[in-house]
């Protein structure tokens, strides 16, 4: 499989992963139609609310109370 690595260094002191090198694999190849700047920002939002989800699953709810069920009339 051929994939494209995106390797960077986030610059905002205030950040995660601050002064670390990171790398990004995408099989997206073109860089005109995906920008490596766009992907990193959209990786990096991604976990921004993956981790809000977490917060909001794990730590904000009462405890003992699963929000997720093994019945589909459980999810409604």
């Amino acid at each position: 499989m051929l994939v494209r690595v995106l390797e960077y260094t986030l610059s905002d002191p205030n950040r995660p992963g601050y002064g670390i090198v990171h790398r990004l694999v995408t099989s997206l190849m073109d860089p005109d139609h995906a920008p490596a700047m766009d992907l990193i920002c959209a990786y990096h939002e991604r976990w921004e609310v993956e981790l809000a989800i977490d917060e909001m699953e794990t730590h904000q709810r009462e405890a003992g109370t699963p929000l997720r069920s093994r019945k589909p009339l459980g999810v409604i």
